[in-house]
């Protein structure tokens, strides 16, 4: 319900001000929730959220926001040449985003690079230390970087930060699988 009223709100501000890239940004983050959340289709949700990231991107080209959601959303369609050009852009523009740093991670480590995966999470969360989202994508990172000890104790730091937060838990688990 959150987020669906966060929609709302978003929506407001692009009616009240349709040259407000930050509402755009917003408006991309809530549509692609939707959908990584599965409370919604992706065939639904992923095109509004990448015509909201295009429109926010469009509206601002060096706001880095922009292009982190812009290249958030061209990862869940799978198009990740192009969203690494935009995780690039976006740190480019502003090094010290922790959301781009870890989104890029994300690209890395599904795409078999660790090292520079592990690198980026790393740096994300030097920027964003309590984050626990940050934290649990760390702890899945190093999974996939085949150190599963190492995920464990990243997951479980994470479980300090936030003990109701459920994504830790899944890699948790997954660490004890491996």
């Amino acid at each position: 319900p959150e987020i669906r009223r966060g929609i709302s709100y978003f929506q407001q501000a692009n009616e009240i001000d349709p040259n407000y890239a930050r509402a755009y940004v917003g408006l991309s983050e809530a549509y692609r929730s939707l959908t990584l959340s599965a409370e919604m289709s992706p065939t639904e949700m992923l095109p509004k959220a990448l015509a909201a990231a295009q429109k926010a991107v469009e509206l601002d080209d060096s706001f880095s926001e922009a292009h982190t959601a812009l290249g958030a959303t061209l990862f869940w369609q799978w198009n990740w040449s192009e969203a690494e050009n935009q995780y690039k852009r976006a740190l480019e523009l502003y090094p010290n985003s922790g959301d781009a740093h870890i989104f890029y991670a994300h690209l890395l480590s599904n795409t078999g690079r660790h090292e520079e995966a592990l690198s980026e999470a790393k740096r994300a969360r030097e920027l964003e230390p309590i984050f626990p989202f940050v934290n649990a994508l760390e702890a899945q990172f190093l999974l996939h970087a085949g150190q599963p000890d190492e995920a464990l104790s990243r997951a479980q730091k994470t479980l300090e930060l936030a003990p109701g937060f459920w994504m830790p838990h899944v890699f948790t688990s997954s660490a004890y699988i491996a």
